[in-house]
């Protein structure tokens, strides 16, 4: 897709859902208007509808509508009814050349559940969805929902061929921690940085067996040679926290412990987080595979970041979108309006005038200024607003 594609040129593709008599809104005039309603913090198409229809006459002008604001009932059967994959696949396009122009990426893959929608389902079945997101930058670039009978770790290779890894740091937490998935990341031009729990006995097993003969070595003055150390320790919250990150030098060593099967695991790391709060002290030991050899510091980089997915896009998602309170499920909602609040989500982050607002206030400023959100959906803002960001220390 070319460098001068705009949000509302980028979702065009989209195919009409509807039947031909019920297209007084233009599918497009749906979409931007039910994302500059998510801008605006409203979160049914009820509350929606309402808000809009009070400013009709000014977003007709400024958004160029063709018919005016539709009913709730519109927005929410064009949601259900739109391909999700389509969609997906026209939100991807829009971010690819954003974030194939940031140097240094490192994408984090998790997965969220989406809790209220369990209530409306079968059996009690939650629902949950997957989500790429851009660390360096901070937005979200691709997700998946995983149908019912199927589970993360089945699903997460059909979100990463979505994805071009070209230069890229992948994360996932332990469940992605499979010789398949490895070999997929590779297989994008990408690298990755996986944790290793019980769900990978053996491997953790001997990489913890590896650390702790280094740490014997040490004990008795005698310095392992291979490996890199790193420690940072942090206060707040009246708590003291240390994080002490050691990393193999020698492929050789990584290669020894590792089962046959992981032939791009070439370097292994560990943390050792000790926590103390309130006089009593906890202790953590994680374990990490990647593909490309890292320093220390770049490890506690990588395994730090990865958690924005969950403190930055997750916590955003429940306590300004409320996600976690929302019950859609209704043919492809789920999907649909879980991407929907994610467009919402990038877009506060590639603003000028939005930034360092709290998520209320940015809600206030689009409610004011809907010219601003026409910038972003007719204007070139994606590729400019990320250009240039992120960085890859100690490659």
């Amino acid at each position: 897709m070319a460098n001068d594609t705009t949000f509302v040129l980028a979702f065009e593709p989209v195919r009409e859902p509807r039947h031909k008599r019920n297209l007084a809104y233009p599918l497009i005039d749906v979409i931007t208007l039910a994302v500059y309603g998510t801008l605006c913090g409203k979160r049914s198409f009820t509350e929606m509808e309402y808000f809009l229809k009070l400013r009709e006459g000014q977003l007709t002008e400024v958004f160029g509508l063709a018919n005016g604001v539709p009913s709730h009932d519109v927005f929410s059967r064009v949601f259900r009814l739109i391909d999700p994959d389509e969609f997906m696949e026209c939100f991807v396009d829009w971010l690819r050349e954003a974030y194939l122009l940031v140097t240094g990426k490192h994408l984090a893959l998790d997965g969220k559940a989406m809790r209220a929608a369990a209530e409306k389902s079968g059996g009690g079945i939650t629902p949950y969805v997957i989500s790429a997101y851009l660390c360096d930058v901070g937005i979200t670039v691709a997700q998946i929902e995983i149908g019912e009978k199927k589970n993360e770790i089945s699903e997460l290779p059909r979100l990463i061929m979505m994805l071009d890894l070209e230069g890229c740091d992948v994360t996932i937490d332990a469940i992605g921690c499979q010789v398949e998935i490895m070999d997929l990341i590779k297989a994008r031009g990408g690298d990755f940085c996986l944790q290793v729990k019980a769900n990978q006995p053996t491997a953790m097993e001997g990489v913890a067996e590896y650390f702790d003969d280094i740490d014997k070595k040490e004990e008795t003055g005698r310095p392992h040679a291979d490996v890199d150390t790193y420690e940072v320790s942090e206060k707040g919250h009246g708590r003291v926290e240390t994080r002490s990150y050691t990393v193999s030098t020698c492929e050789g060593d990584a290669r020894d412990m590792l089962p046959d099967s992981w032939v791009h695991a070439v370097c292994v790391g560990r943390c050792a987080h000790v926590c103390t709060r309130a006089g009593k002290t906890t202790t953590e030991t994680h374990y990490y595979v990647l593909s490309r050899q890292v320093s220390a510091r770049e490890l506690a980089r990588l395994s730090r970041s990865h958690w924005q997915i969950e403190n930055c896009l997750h916590w955003v998602l429940d306590v300004i979108f409320g996600e976690d309170t929302l019950t859609n499920r209704e043919d492809a909602s789920i999907s649909n309006l879980s991407a929907l609040r994610k467009v919402a989500f990038n877009m506060t982050k590639m603003l000028p005038e939005a930034e360092g607002l709290t998520g209320h206030n940015r809600e206030d400023l689009f409610t004011i200024r809907p010219d601003l959100a026409a910038r972003l959906f007719y204007e070139i803002i994606p590729s400019e607003a990320l250009k240039g960001k992120g960085s890859r220390d100690d490659r």
